[in-house]
């Protein structure tokens, strides 16, 4: 049973390396043995499935927003993006 193990070891990462590979994944696309260990991980892990969703959510909602810019256009956040933001950490501020 220790061999099993061992070989599960190499052949499937961590959720500490899975929640790596799953951020990798979104910018970048992975070899297939890493894909294939990520989907292993995740039939076996509830933990980094929901992860896994989470930051594709996360991904896909902030590319959505339009205050957000087109960063790999070279385009920042708008003035109004801005200034709530300045407004938001002057508050913080204040209250500390």
């Amino acid at each position: 049973m220790k061999i099993v193990e061992r070989l599960m070891f190499l052949v499937i990462p961590s959720c500490r390396e899975t929640q790596k590979l799953q951020s990798r994944n979104l910018d970048e696309k992975l070899s297939l043995w890493r894909r294939s260990s990520l989907w292993m991980h995740c039939v076996m892990c509830g933990w980094c499935r929901r992860y896994g969703k989470q930051i594709k959510f996360l991904n896909r909602v902030c590319r959505d927003l339009p205050e957000c810019g087109n960063f790999e256009k070279g385009e920042g956040l708008s003035d109004e993006a801005k200034g709530r933001i300045e407004k938001c950490l002057c508050e913080e501020k204040d209250k500390g």
